[in-house]
């Protein structure tokens, strides 16, 4: 089945704007992808929307408890620090690998199934983006260390714009998939 763009239609090319035929020929239906899209954007959205909340929340913590008992004396509190921060730097490798391993080329699939993988990856690399924030916050509650949260809510919210959900990127991958030769059933 072959998708006609009517004129003005979100589908009809642009000025200089190319259509990825691959994509759009035998697509089931163009909301396939789109409905997919939209679900991992809002969740995008919501995980950038709380990194602030972590901030606030410590900022009210501290100016609600002046002077509290903090949990971890100053050296133990350094190497929870250090140990904190790679954990935040292991975060990209995973963010990495498993964006890498569900990318894999995947022959056959339906836009319907390639949504739904988009909107795993996208919210799972949200997730996984977020973690720094959250250990930030977590160093903030056992050892006070405020500029620290801000460090490491700052890697969250870079982590977040690297791996952004894109449409255009959805397309491209989607259209490299759609033109993948089906797989030839084994004997």
């Amino acid at each position: 089945m072959a998708v006609v763009a009517r004129p003005g239609s979100s589908l009809e090319a642009k000025d200089g704007d190319t259509c990825h035929p691959a994509f759009f020929n035998d697509m089931e239906n163009p909301q396939d992808l789109k409905k997919p899209f939209r679900s991992a954007l809002t969740v995008a959205l919501a995980m950038i929307v709380s990194l602030a909340g972590y901030i606030v929340l410590a900022l009210l913590l501290k100016a609600s408890r002046p002077g509290h008992r903090l949990l971890l004396k100053p050296e133990t509190a350094n190497l929870v620090r250090l140990g904190f921060y790679g954990l935040a730097i292991l975060q990209v490798i995973i963010i990495r690998v498993m964006r890498g391993l569900f990318f894999q080329k995947a022959p056959g699939l339906s836009t319907a199934s390639l949504g739904r993988r988009l909107m795993l990856v996208s919210i799972f690399t949200s997730i996984f983006s977020e973690v720094p924030a959250l250990l930030g916050f977590i160093l903030f509650l056992l050892a006070g260390l405020t500029r620290d949260l801000y460090v490491l809510v700052f890697v969250a919210l870079v982590l977040m714009f690297m791996f952004f959900p894109r449409f255009r990127y959805w397309e491209e991958w989607a259209a490299e998939q759609r033109s993948l030769p089906a797989e030839r059933p084994r004997p």
